[in-house]
């Protein structure tokens, strides 16, 4: 399993980025190659959230949670072309902080497969592309529900399951 956490501090506010761990039953056959790092933005230290879509680009936050700078997280996952597999993001809640990430994916083949992938811990099935390529877009929603200091570090792990249905 492969965890890529980053937690950026800005005066007054923070910056929440994370990617994803990995998760593969067939680790041997298909393997990920993280290629971006999923930014929310700058997020104020205050309760609310914040969704970005993968699919639009567009983040949307009525609390003004977060404030800019966003940009979606990019992984790769490679296996034999055409290759039929099951993308779970599962979502990611922090009770004692207060802190939750529900991902929501867009995947992308060659082939013209173009999935949103909306609901955080559903099954989503597409192709490999033919050139043994899958795209994973990633963007989701951010909810604090507690208040946090303008100093405080989280380590937000998201989990990318893959594998042949």
């Amino acid at each position: 399993m492969l965890t890529y956490n980053h937690l950026k501090l800005k005066p007054l506010l923070f910056t929440f980025a994370t990617l994803a761990a990995v998760n593969s039953t067939n680790a041997v056959a298909e393997w990920m190659q993280p290629q971006r790092i999923i930014n929310m933005g700058t997020v104020v230290p205050s309760t609310g959230n914040c969704t970005f879509d993968p699919v639009t680009l567009v983040m949307s936050s009525p609390s003004d949670l977060c404030i800019g700078g966003e940009a979606l997280g990019h992984v790769k996952i490679f296996g034999p072309a055409n290759q039929m597999q099951k993308i779970k993001l599962h979502p990611m809640n922090d009770t004692d902080t207060g802190i939750r990430f529900d991902p929501k994916g867009r995947l992308v083949n060659n082939l013209g497969d173009d999935i949103s992938a909306p609901i955080a811990g559903g099954e989503t099935w597409i192709r490999i592309g033919s050139d043994g390529v899958l795209d994973i877009y990633i963007g989701g929603t951010l909810t604090l529900s507690q208040k946090l200091s303008s100093n405080f570090i989280a380590s937000i792990d998201v989990d990318i399951e893959y594998n042949r249905p």
